[in-house]
């Protein structure tokens, strides 16, 4: 089935409006008190279940529609993750996310801080919280990822994905405008992506 032609990437704005077809601007820099993830995820073999780009523009399949609404929704499920920006790739997803601890239920955060207790008797109070929304953000893609995968299986379609992901903690402004850039800019750089096996 050929992909419809899908203006992504986009941004979610704070009044949960999408943003498309935008010349890249310096987004506006917000005092999180939580953590700023970039997070990338992709397909097993970088099979490319999502889409195709043509003349630089990202055609998405019914999976990766399903899998971009999904994204958009995910902060109805999980109330601690807020999408701030992401796109689809035809085998892989970049993501800025925002994980604000305070709202992690305190059931939820009671165990996970248990459970890491043992193995960071040694780990300062700053080390130890980042792997405990290192742990929330793993929650959060394992949920997305079995939402597609369920999709997949009940419309007839394959789909795996590689186990592992990227996430790398935003430090500051600068970086944060360089990552934003990067990803809104990524259907036009498809052509030389190194996650294009394609071009090899």
């Amino acid at each position: 089935m050929k992909g419809r032609r899908v203006r992504r990437p986009h941004e979610i704005t704070s009044n949960r409006e999408t943003v498309h077809d935008r010349k890249y601007q310096r987004s506006k820099w917000h005092d999180y008190a939580g953590g700023i993830y970039f997070i990338t995820f992709c397909t097993k073999g970088m099979i490319q279940y999502f889409g195709h780009v043509d003349r630089q523009v990202m055609y998405h399949s019914p999976i990766g529609r399903y899998l971009c609404e999904q994204i958009e929704q995910l902060s109805q499920h999980y109330a601690y993750c807020r999408v701030l920006r992401y796109v689809v790739m035809p085998n892989h997803v970049h993501l800025l996310v925002y994980i604000d601890s305070e709202k992690v239920s305190e059931k939820k955060r009671t165990q996970q801080i248990f459970q890491s207790i043992d193995s960071s008797q040694n780990t300062s109070t700053f080390h130890r919280q980042i792997a405990l929304t290192q742990s929330w953000v793993s929650v959060v893609l394992g949920g997305l990822k079995s939402a597609v995968t369920r999709y997949a299986h009940q419309a007839g379609l394959s789909i795996q994905w590689q186990r592992s992901f990227h996430d790398h903690i935003v430090r500051n402004h600068d970086e944060y405008d360089k990552i934003a850039q990067y990803i809104d800019t990524n259907p036009q750089r498809w052509e030389r992506d190194i996650y294009n096996r394609q071009q090899r």
